[in-house]
């Protein structure tokens, strides 16, 4: 088992909970989408499986350690992608990368290699000077060449365009196939994850329950089909 939630309650410091009574599993190879509206607890939920946020009650695993543990033996297991995260923006694409490889043992320069051109990304370029959309292309060359067991996207098809979100879906499909990782992508679009994963975890009012993908259209009241 790659991740487990039993009864987890999160409630934000002196604030409002934002989730009660959560239960999830992840299994070695699955694909799951989480959906919610803005503000639903998506990217909080990446937080608590990182160990960015501490939880209020229950328990949750990550490849069997508590994601808060002082002595993670598999954190470097996991890549989290991110359109939020900051890079310095005076270092090169290279930099980046090299940055990344000195984390992951597993890291595959012949993969980078060939994701650089997929992409069409100077490596010499400085992140400072790329937009976001770009800057999440790097961070998705980093992240499958990296060969983690898990993958935590959070909302990073959204600033993509559309022929790097086309050409970023046929990577998914085929790190899917190969069923030697996981991966959770949270979202806002429902049309993300139609065909593409495997369940989808979806939350609202502070509750979470996994559906069948053929469910996603009824989640948001949507009539995909019609809408395209």
């Amino acid at each position: 088992m790659i991740i487990k939630l039993k009864d987890v309650n999160y409630k934000i410091p002196n604030g409002d909970t934002v989730y009660e009574n959560l239960n999830f599993e992840l299994y070695l190879g699955e694909f799951f989408g989480v959906l919610g509206k803005n503000g639903a607890g998506k990217t909080t939920l990446i937080d608590l499986l990182m160990g960015y946020r501490p939880i209020t009650d229950g328990e949750i695993k990550v490849m069997g350690e508590d994601p808060m543990g002082m002595s993670r033996r598999h954190k470097k297991d996991i890549f989290v992608l991110s359109h939020d995260i900051q890079i310095q923006s005076s270092h090169s694409v290279a930099d980046y990368l090299e940055y990344t490889r000195f984390f992951y043992e597993n890291y595959d320069r012949k993969k980078e290699n060939e994701l650089l051109e997929y992409f069409s990304i100077d490596p010499s370029v400085k992140m400072g000077s790329l937009s976001t959309g770009q800057k999440v292309k790097a961070q998705i060359v980093a992240a499958i060449s990296a060969r983690p067991k898990l993958f935590l996207m959070d909302e990073v098809t959204a600033v993509l365009d559309p022929e790097s979100r086309k050409q970023f879906f046929v990577l998914l499909k085929a790190l899917h196939a190969e069923k030697n990782c996981s991966l959770i992508m949270a979202t806002n679009i429902a049309e993300d994850l139609n065909g593409v994963v495997d369940k989808v975890l979806f939350i609202d009012h502070k509750h979470a329950n996994v559906h069948e993908v053929s469910e996603i259209e009824h989640l948001f009241n949507l009539d995909i089909e019609s809408a395209a």
